[in-house]
């Protein structure tokens, strides 16, 4: 939905880098910076908090919601969890750095809240075989190079390490005795990784033969999941699944599991941050979540870059609702992290006018007139947001804005 967010089957692009038009408000001198996303230190006295008076919210709201609290059962539990696990999921450009675009055919990323989830990624017979043995939650990444190269990788959660070692065992069998297009699974070995068990098959799709190798490793409670693809024959496709296992296993060294007694109990909004920002009227698990900077980077369009962003300026916590709200070290770092993603240049993005009142935020229409893609600094904050139509999404921002600065005028 937003230029720089991976949608679930539509990616759109947004936002060249663009002057904030439309406003006659002087911006006030930056920081100077040697490429975008790079901030440096600066004495300068930061932007000026515009006054509500001063915008146009329109019917969004402008007070904060009331403080989520705990998640207050288990399945709003499992959801708030996997939010947590994302930041421990290896995304496939860590493995590959070509593994960058996102496919139209897979969804790019998932929350999965139960185990038919896991439908999406394979056959059915696959989640089923995880759905017979407590499955708590997990989270999948998904990304193909250029030359369409695929590596799908997931951490699921059960209740115990039994229930783990048996759901990896049963969803192996379902993998195996599952012909796929027309390919039949055969038992294959994972280089280094004895634990893990494997399958492999060749389809024709697009007139080449491909092979897919599909893995189930587990670790604990955990179970590592896998599944790579690429031109038949290629030793790079069981590589790709090798140094997915090595990494993923050393990323879950900090992670803790969940105690599923507990998962009523967890937080919801911990930084704050969530009962800020406009609030989503969807049914997708991955919005009105607060996420780390890295668990964030598996829903933006080039994670690398992103990566690189957030560091800079020291991003800490990532809030998705309607708007997605980036909490940055202080406010010279929000304006270098608008600014970047503005540069962040879309094929077909225009300049549209600035938000009314807010002469540091950058507009933009995409995907021919159908969409339009704003940011703007706040304080300590970067604010992004998408509508159909220009005066909706200036709404959001000037809302947005007067959600995360009230009371720091």
């Amino acid at each position: 939905m937003l230029r720089r967010v991976v949608t679930f089957s539509v990616v759109l692009t947004a936002a060249a880098s663009v002057a904030a038009c439309g406003s006659n408000q002087s911006q006030p001198d930056a920081p100077s910076s040697s490429a975008a996303g790079t901030t440096t230190t600066t004495t300068k006295a930061p932007p000026p908090i515009v006054a509500p008076a001063q915008l146009q919210p329109g019917k969004y709201p402008t007070e904060p919601r009331p403080a989520p609290g705990e998640a207050g059962d288990a399945t709003a539990g499992a959801i708030v969890d996997a939010h947590r696990l994302a930041g421990y999921v290896v995304g496939p450009w860590q493995v590959d750095s070509t593994l960058l675009q996102p496919i139209t055919a897979l969804t790019p990323y998932l929350v999965l809240d139960q185990a038919q989830a896991l439908g999406q990624l394979g056959p059915e017979s696959i989640a089923e075989a995880a759905g017979r043995h407590k499955f708590i939650n997990g989270f999948s990444s998904t990304r193909q190079s250029t030359d369409k190269r695929v590596l799908v990788n997931a951490v699921l959660q059960f209740a115990t390490a039994d229930e783990a070692n048996q759901a990896a065992a049963e969803m192996n069998n379902a993998a195996t005795s599952t012909p796929i297009k027309g390919g039949t699974p055969k038992p294959v070995a994972i280089n280094g990784h004895s634990e893990a068990l494997a399958s492999a098959y060749e389809v024709e799709s697009g007139g080449q033969r491909r092979t897919s190798i599909r893995s189930f490793t587990p670790n604990g409670p955990l179970v590592l999941m896998q599944l790579a693809q690429g031109p038949a024959g290629s030793d790079q496709i069981g590589e790709t699944v090798t140094k997915a296992i090595d990494a993923q296993l050393t990323k879950l060294k900090g992670f803790k599991p969940v105690d599923p007694a507990a998962l009523a109990a967890i937080p919801v909004d911990p930084s704050g941050l969530l009962a800020k920002t406009l609030f989503a009227d969807s049914a997708a698990t991955t919005k009105n979540a607060v996420y780390t900077p890295e668990a964030a980077l598996h829903f933006q369009m080039d994670p690398s870059a992103s990566a690189k962003t957030f560091q800079d300026n020291g991003v800490t916590d990532i809030a998705m609702g309607l708007t997605n709200v980036f909490q940055t070290k202080d406010p010279w770092a929000a304006v270098d992290v608008v600014d970047t993603f503005a540069k962040e240049s879309g094929a077909d993005a225009n300049p549209a006018d600035a938000v009314p009142g807010l002469s540091l935020s950058k507009c933009a229409s995409v995907s021919d007139g159908k969409q339009f893609y704003c940011v703007a600094p706040a304080g300590n904050y970067a604010i992004e947001a998408h509508a159909a139509n220009l005066q909706d999404v200036h709404e959001q921002v000037a809302a947005q804005y007067i959600l995360l600065t009230a009371g720091k005028s």
